[in-house]
């Protein structure tokens, strides 16, 4: 059996369709709320990978709603309402001490999203300019922690040196890529307070973790 979660990226596929070539078994993990671009759940994927099947055949999803909702597409993969696995993943990780959350100190994490259009090219790279105004407007011992989405993770560290040549000192020091972006999610979840992002699936994530999230995005 090969289990996956989010079977979207190239080499994710090429697994797949080797897997599937050699006789195994693939199901995948939903990875966010089903939408126009949740291919790999909704129909198979037209792909050139010689003849090999690059999709995972068993769709592993949230719950019976997300099950039903496509049951009326005649090429959906069969679906099994399995339940969030960040649950128990969640239960794993110990919380932030009282200390760490105590006084005016807090450590917001944002859950950047990936797509470019959601973005001011003048303003500081990779951050919604409403994001940015509540950065200026929070408490001076508020951190922010920024994990960026996959596609951009390699720009983290040129973020964090564009943040301190462009934002004044005391705003830079508070802002963090960089770290976020290379450590898991469960460890930045574990690092937070509350969590902020536009429309990231990671939210449930945050939510399995017990930890309040704000959208900030108007859906």
């Amino acid at each position: 059996l090969l289990f996956t979660n989010g079977a979207f990226g190239i080499e994710k596929m090429a697994m797949i369709a080797a897997a599937r070539q050699r006789g195994i078994i693939c199901a995948d993990h939903q990875h966010g709320v089903f939408s126009q671009g949740s291919e790999t759940f909704v129909s198979p994927l037209e792909a050139n990978c010689g003849g090999a099947d690059p999709t995972p055949g068993i769709a592993w999803v949230w719950s019976e709603w997300f099950q039903k909702n496509y049951a009326g597409d005649p090429n959906a993969m069969p679906r099994i309402a399995g339940g969030s696995l960040t649950g128990g993943f969640a239960a794993d990780i110990p919380a932030a001490s009282e200390t760490d959350r105590s006084g005016s100190s807090r450590t917001v994490l944002y859950l950047h999203q990936g797509l470019v259009s959601a973005y001011d090219p003048s303003a500081v790279p990779l951050l919604p300019v409403n994001v940015l105004e509540a950065i200026r407007m929070s408490p001076d011992g508020w951190k922010w922690l920024v994990r960026l989405h996959p596609r951009w993770a390699e720009s983290a560290r040129r973020a964090d040196l564009t943040a301190s040549e462009v934002l004044p000192a005391h705003l830079s020091r508070r802002i963090s890529f960089e770290h976020p972006s290379k450590i898991s999610l469960p460890e930045c979840l574990q690092l937070s307070d509350c969590v902020l992002t536009g429309f990231s699936a990671s939210a449930c994530v945050a939510h399995d973790f017990g930890l309040p999230v704000v959208i900030h995005h108007a859906i």
